[in-house]
C-alpha cells in the first residue's frame, strides 16, 4: 500500500545518468495516470509529448495535480 499515489498527481520521472549529458535535465515532468499490472511501476503521461511511459524511478508532488474546472457561473 505504500506505493499508492493520487491519480493526476504531478510526477517527475528520473533520467539515468548514462542517458543524459552534463547539462541535460535529470527528470521529465508528467502526470501519474495509473499503475503497472506486473511490477511496482507507474504509468506517467509526459507533459511535452503526451506519451505514456512506465517507470519505477518517479518522484511525486501529490499536492499539485491536474487543475479542476472552476465554477464559471460568475
Amino acid at each position: 500500500m505504500s506505493n499508492m499515489k493520487t491519480f493526476g498527481a504531478r510526477a517527475y520521472d528520473h533520467i539515468p545518468k548514462a542517458q543524459r549529458q552534463k547539462l541535460y535535465p535529470v527528470s521529465i515532468k508528467g502526470i501519474m495516470v495509473g499503475y503497472a499490472a506486473d511490477s511496482k511501476a507507474y504509468h506517467i503521461m509526459l507533459d511535452d509529448t503526451k506519451k505514456i511511459i512506465i517507470s519505477r524511478d518517479v518522484t511525486f508532488e501529490e499536492s499539485i495535480g491536474v487543475p479542476k474546472d472552476e465554477d464559471k457561473t460568475q
